[in-house]
C-alpha cells in the first residue's frame, strides 16, 4: 500500500488552467495536508485497517477527480467567480480554503465543532463576541448543496419525530390562566424577557399554539418577550434579524443616510406578535407594540452590542389574521 503525498497527487492531476497552476497547487496541497492531520490518520507508515474503507489510502494509481470540492473552488477562482456572497458575507479563496481544511480535519468531530473552528479561524463573531456558529452551519449547508464542501453525516443519528411546542411545554402553563376573558385596560403593562430562560419555553408554547404562523426557530439574532397586563399573561412578541434585501426599504434608508453595508445591522424585524384570543381590550395591541419596540431597541444594544435604527414587520395574508396594528 502506498500513501500518496500532495506532490504525487499534483503530478497525477495536472491543472486544466496552466496560468493559475499556483492557485490550484496551493489549494489542493493545503486540503490534503489537513486531511492527513485528521483524527485517526497516522503521520507515517501504512494505514490502520479500519480506514481503508474511507478512501484516504489507495493501492493503485490515483485517478483524476475533477469533480471534488477543491477542484470546484479552484475553478471558481480561475473563472473570476470569487468571492461568493452567502448570508451577506463574502467568502474568498482564503475563506473557502479554511472551510475545506476544517471540514476535512475535524470531520470525525461533527458539524457543530467544524462550524465553531471555522468561526475561530476566520474570526467570525457576533458584535457581542460570541461565535457566529449557527450562521456558519447555514453557510456550510449552502456550500454542501453546491458541492463545494463535503460535510460529515450528523452525529445525532436518527432524530425523534419533532414535537410541537404546544404539546411539549403544555405542563408548564397549567398554573397560568389563559381562558378567563380580559376586558379591562391594564394599569401596568410589563414585558418579561424570554431568551435563554424558562420564560422562553412559555413563549414558544403560546406562539406555536395560538399564532397563525406557529413557532419556527429563527437563524440569527432574536429577542423574545412575554406580555403581562397587571397579573395576567396577555400575549407574546419577538424581534429578529431583518430580511437581507428589500428594495423599497433599502432605497428609503439609503436616502436617509444609512449605508447599504449597514442595513442588515441597523434594522430589526418584528417577526411574531400575538395577543391571546381571550383578551378583548381596545388599543392594547398598539400599546404593546410601542412599549415592546422601545424595549427591543435597548435590549438589542445590550444583548448584541448593535444599536438598531429601524424596526420592520410583515403580515402574511391569512383568514386567521383579523387586523393590523401600527404604532408611531
Amino acid at each position: 500500500m502506498v500513501r500518496h503525498t500532495a506532490a504525487h497527487f499534483w503530478n497525477v492531476t495536472a491543472p486544466a488552467f496552466p496560468f493559475e497552476a499556483g492557485a490550484f497547487r496551493f489549494l489542493l496541497e493545503r486540503l490534503l495536508r489537513f486531511e492527513s492531520d485528521a483524527p485517526g490518520v497516522p503521520s507515517g507508515g501504512g494505514p490502520p485497517a479500519n480506514l481503508l474503507e474511507r478512501g484516504h489510502y489507495c493501492t493503485g494509481p490515483m485517478k483524476r477527480n475533477t469533480n471534488g470540492p477543491a477542484w470546484r473552488v479552484a475553478r471558481l477562482y480561475t473563472q473570476g467567480k470569487l468571492p461568493l456572497v452567502i448570508r451577506g458575507r463574502e467568502f474568498g479563496l482564503r475563506d473557502l480554503r479554511v472551510i475545506l481544511s476544517c471540514a476535512a480535519k475535524y470531520r470525525l468531530r461533527g458539524r457543530t465543532f467544524i462550524s465553531q473552528e471555522i468561526c475561530r479561524q476566520l474570526d467570525w463573531r457576533q458584535p457581542n463576541g460570541w461565535l457566529n456558529e449557527r450562521a456558519c452551519r447555514d453557510v456550510l449547508r449552502v456550500l454542501h448543496r453546491r458541492r463545494l464542501v463535503r460535510l460529515p453525516r450528523s452525529l445525532v443519528g436518527h432524530r425523534r419525530p419533532p414535537k410541537r411546542h404546544a404539546l411539549l411545554h403544555h405542563q408548564r402553563l397549567q398554573h397560568i390562566d389563559l381562558k378567563t376573558p380580559v376586558r379591562v385596560q391594564p394599569k401596568v403593562l410589563r414585558l418579561q424577557f424570554a431568551k435563554g430562560n424558562s420564560a422562553e419555553s412559555v413563549w414558544n408554547y403560546l406562539v406555536d399554539r395560538y399564532h397563525y404562523l406557529a413557532y419556527k426557530a429563527s437563524v440569527g439574532r432574536s429577542l423574545k418577550y412575554l406580555v403581562w397586563a397587571d397579573d395576567r399573561l396577555v400575549g407574546a412578541i419577538s424581534f429578529c434579524s431583518p430580511v437581507w434585501r428589500l428594495k423599497p426599504r433599502d432605497a428609503v434608508l439609503s436616502k436617509l443616510g444609512v449605508p447599504v453595508g449597514e442595513l442588515h445591522e441597523r434594522v430589526i424585524n418584528n417577526n411574531r406578535f400575538l395577543i391571546l384570543p381571550n383578551v378583548q381590550v381596545a388599543h392594547l395591541a398598539s400599546r404593546v407594540l410601542a412599549q415592546a419596540t422601545e424595549a427591543a431597541f435597548k435590549d438589542w444594544s445590550w444583548y448584541y452590542g448593535i444599536v438598531p435604527l429601524v424596526a420592520e414587520t410583515f403580515v402574511a395574508p391569512s383568514p386567521l389574521s383579523q387586523g393590523f396594528v401600527f404604532s408611531l
